[in-house]
């Protein structure tokens, strides 16, 4: 492998962050609009769900946890095996833990619109509803 000069690899990352930027958004606002709707969610987001309803934190900041051992846990196996570490760098960690937190943005002026688009008025349930649920065996949350 070529060795980058300072000026290449200035260059690299600068467009690294504007990637990231992008890709941060794009990703942290799409697992948010799904987990949002309670649409069925991906095995590592449903995992990460989980634990967050378990422990009572919000789901974003427990993502940036799970994401973060996620990569330590490739980090260990990547050693633990021959090959020694590959595909897991700088951009691994920082994305780990910058999705998490642009996740945490996007909620507070999104959720209420995102709950409007999809299921109406933003409220408490109207006693009809919940009456009709519970006897469908739904459970209601306000």
């Amino acid at each position: 492998m070529k060795k980058s000069t300072p000026a290449q690899w200035a260059t690299r990352i600068i467009l690294y962050i504007i990637g990231l930027f992008f890709m941060a958004m794009g990703v942290a606002f799409g697992v948010f609009l799904y987990m949002e709707v309670d649409l069925v969610a991906m095995p590592m987001e449903g995992f990460t769900q989980a634990i967050a309803k378990k422990v009572g934190k919000p789901f974003h900041n427990v993502k940036i946890v799970v994401d973060c051992s996620s990569v330590a846990l490739g980090i260990v196996l990547s050693f633990v095996f021959p090959h020694g570490l590959l595909g897991i760098r700088e951009g691994t960690v920082i994305t780990a833990i910058v999705v998490g937190k642009v996740m945490g943005v996007f909620k507070k002026p999104l959720q209420a619109k995102i709950q409007k688009l999809c299921f109406g008025a933003v409220g408490p349930v109207p006693e009809e509803v919940r009456e009709l649920e519970e006897l469908e065996g739904i459970r209601v949350d306000d």
